[in-house]
């Protein structure tokens, strides 16, 4: 595949196993992936190449993806990338119950 032609996707997390794993199926799927595992990182990437899209821990220790989403809508080019945000009860860190209430629609 062309990776020039592959739309750019910033995947920020703070598990390092996570990343691992949906890059390699992002990857896959046709994106061209950049990993980050901190706030900072990501802007540091998102400021050298605009992403096309994001998924964005918004749970992070430290600063929130809430931030970084901020500070991506700030720059002009940037506003058309789409954010899809991962909640921590999404994945590894919310404990069994939380993950089963989050995929069936139900409130904590």
């Amino acid at each position: 595949m062309n990776t020039a032609a592959a739309p750019s996707l910033l995947l920020v997390d703070d598990d390092l196993t996570f990343c691992d794993v949906m890059a390699r199926a992002l990857s896959r799927r046709g994106f061209r992936v950049t990993l980050a595992h901190t706030v900072d990182e990501a802007l540091e990437h998102a400021r050298s190449e605009l992403p096309a899209y994001a998924v964005i821990d918004l749970k992070m220790p430290g600063e929130s993806g809430l931030r970084l989403i901020h500070e991506l809508i700030a720059v002009p080019e940037c506003r058309n990338c789409s954010a899809h945000r991962l909640c921590e009860r999404c994945h590894c860190g919310g404990g069994d119950q939380a993950r089963r209430n989050s995929l069936s629609g139900q409130a904590d």
